[in-house]
């Protein structure tokens, strides 16, 4: 079993952001074996769009160290040459089309928006890029770890009734 520390989880919906209560361990039988700290909630991530959300076609999530996200949060489109900045578990800047090519889930996700003259991007108030839709989160905001204590949850897609159901199994586990 594997402990990780979540609290205060800010909840937006329609636009509408709510604060929600949830354990601040996590010590559940279903755990994955052999998986500690941030790999749990990757983990987790992966089965919620893989159950939810058709493997990414249609619907993306994310978590996010709440410390690092200046609200409000917009999701845009941008331009593919617009869009740079350090992918989940990257120490360096890459572009929209660098992540697509050279990282994993850009390979796994890209046919899904390969010919899109614009993608979609969470960006923050201070216009720092949180998520790539449905590729990868930013490494710095997005790389929650067991040091993580407040986290933003985001879920994106086309059915409201999938989406609340997505984003409770990620609150509540």
């Amino acid at each position: 079993r594997v402990r990780l520390p979540l609290a205060d989880v800010v909840h937006v919906v329609g636009g509408h952001q709510r604060q929600v209560q949830v354990p601040r361990q996590l010590d559940h039988p279903l755990d994955p074996p052999g998986l500690v700290g941030e790999a749990v909630v990757l983990h987790l991530q992966e089965k919620v769009a893989g159950t939810f959300g058709r493997n990414g076609r249609a619907r993306a999530k994310g978590a996010y160290d709440l410390k690092k996200v200046k609200f409000p949060v917009k999701y845009i489109a941008k331009k593919p040459q617009d869009i740079t900045f350090k992918p989940l578990g990257f120490n360096s800047e890459m572009t929209a089309r660098d992540i697509l090519e050279r990282t994993e889930k850009g390979k796994q996700y890209g046919h899904i928006i390969k010919d899109a003259k614009t993608y979609n991007v969470w960006e923050d108030a201070s216009g720092k890029i949180l998520a790539f839709e449905p590729i990868t989160n930013s490494n710095e905001a997005g790389n929650v770890t067991r040091e993580t204590t407040n986290v933003f949850l985001e879920c994106t897609g086309d059915s409201q009734k999938q989406l609340n159901i997505a984003i409770s199994v990620v609150a509540t586990a």
